[in-house]
């Protein structure tokens, strides 16, 4: 009997620090959270000092805080160690000049930033460390002004422009059509009325006309008694071969002031 008691007590003891141990690992799963290291720390809020955070087991990013604020130097890793991109902050908002890298070290892009917004030229690299593109900003929004070069640092030239295609039917129904598309008849391409905003692409300012395989068109109709513009803005925001935003304008003149949109 008292062997039976024994053996019960046994089990019991290998059972109960079975179960210790038990908690013990799952009490342990969120140290890491809040370890000297912040290898997994979520949580930055009123943080003073470099914090660190991990992704699949390796160092994903490093940001500077000021209680709990980006301020000073943030940098991205590649899996591999390498730096994917480096930004400055002030008080959590974006300044100085942001750079992207290749995974091979080289530099991709340099993006310039005053008080959070995008001013001044964008510079752009290839894998090689040339000049790919100069794009200028300013405060936020594109300007005119877009250069690109060769792998072999020659500068781009050749670009499409707009044809424009229009159909008067008012004699039969009066419409009047505008048609328009790339003299490359490139895809890539979206067709916006309106003008440039005190110089600059401004998309809130402008009205988009549907754009389906690289075509689009305005449809007016005569309408006697209305008087409107007689000639209307068009701007085509083309993606280049080499990947760049360019921006491409004409002007269309209409054969009547009475035709409404």
């Amino acid at each position: 009997m008292r062997s039976v008691n024994n053996k019960l007590l046994q089990s019991l003891s290998s059972f109960m620090l079975i179960l210790f141990s038990l908690s013990g690992c799952l009490n342990n799963t969120d140290k890491g959270t809040h370890d000297t290291n912040n290898k997994a720390k979520t949580d930055s809020s009123g943080y003073n000092g470099v914090f660190k955070s991990y992704r699949d087991g390796y160092l994903y990013s490093e940001v500077t805080l000021k209680n709990g604020k980006k301020n000073g130097l943030s940098v991205r890793y590649y899996p591999g160690g390498g730096i994917n991109m480096q930004l400055f902050y002030k008080d959590g908002i974006k300044i100085d000049t942001s750079k992207w890298f290749y995974t091979n070290g080289k530099i991709y892009r340099e993006t310039p930033y005053r008080q959070g917004k995008i001013h001044g030229i964008q510079k752009k690299y290839h894998k090689d460390g040339s000049v790919l593109a100069e794009i200028p900003y300013a405060f936020g929004k594109r300007i005119p002004g877009l250069k690109e070069f060769s792998q072999y640092g020659n500068e781009v030239t050749k670009y499409p422009s707009i044809v424009i295609q229009k159909q008067d039917l008012r004699s039969s129904s009066s419409s009047y059509i505008v048609n328009m598309r790339l003299s490359n008849n490139g895809k890539r391409v979206k067709f916006y009325r309106g003008s440039y905003v005190n110089g600059s692409f401004n998309v809130d300012k402008l009205e988009y006309l549907l754009t389906k395989n690289g075509q689009s068109s305005i449809h007016f109709v005569e309408k006697p008694g209305y008087t409107g513009a007689t000639k209307i803005h068009i701007i085509a925001e083309y993606i280049s071969r080499l990947g760049n935003k360019k921006y491409i304008t004409v002007k269309v003149t209409l054969p009547s002031a009475n035709l409404k949109y």
